[in-house]
C-alpha cells in the first residue's frame, strides 16, 4: 500500500512537473516566433536604411554638383563683367547665352535636389514608421518578460 501511495505521488509530481515542462515549451515556443518577427522587422530596417544611405549619398552628390554650378556661375559672372567692360554690347549677348547656360544647369541640379528631398521624405516617414513598428515589439516584449518573472 506504501508502495502504492508512493508510485501514486511520484506519478502525480511527474505529471505536473509534465504539464509545467508543456508550459515552458510553449512560452518558449512564442518567444522564438517573436524573435523571427523581430528579426524580419530588423532586416526590414536594415533594407531601408540602406535606401536612406543611398538617397543620403545622392543628395550629397547633388550637392556637390550643386556647389560646382555656384563656382561655375561665379566664375561666369565674373568673365561677365570683364567682357562687359571691355566691349559693352557686342560681348553683351554672348556673356547673357553663357549665363542661360549656367541657370540651366542650376535648374537641373534643383530638380535633382528635390527629387532627391523626395526620396530622403520617403524614408524619413519609413522610418518612424519601423520606430513605431520596434517601440510596439519593445513593449510587447517587456509584457512578456514581465510575465515569465
Amino acid at each position: 500500500a506504501e508502495l502504492g501511495a508512493a508510485l501514486a505521488a511520484s506519478h502525480a509530481r511527474e505529471m505536473e512537473a509534465c504539464e509545467q515542462l508543456k508550459q515552458l515549451d510553449m512560452r518558449v515556443r512564442a518567444e522564438e516566433e517573436l524573435l523571427v518577427r523581430v528579426q524580419k522587422e530588423a532586416d526590414v530596417s536594415a533594407a531601408r536604411a540602406e535606401v536612406a544611405v543611398a538617397a543620403l549619398e545622392k543628395a550629397e552628390e547633388a550637392r556637390a554638383r550643386v556647389e560646382q554650378a555656384r563656382a561655375v556661375t561665379e566664375q561666369a559672372a565674373r568673365r561677365v563683367e570683364a567682357e562687359l567692360e571691355s566691349a559693352r554690347h557686342a560681348d553683351a549677348e554672348a556673356a547673357a547665352a553663357e549665363l542661360s547656360c549656367v541657370n540651366e544647369e542650376l535648374s537641373s541640379a534643383n530638380k535633382e535636389l528635390s527629387g532627391v528631398n523626395a526620396e530622403l521624405s520617403s524614408v524619413n516617414a519609413e522610418l518612424s514608421s519601423m520606430n513605431a513598428e520596434l517601440a510596439s515589439v519593445n513593449a510587447e516584449l517587456a509584457e512578456r518578460a514581465k510575465e515569465a518573472e
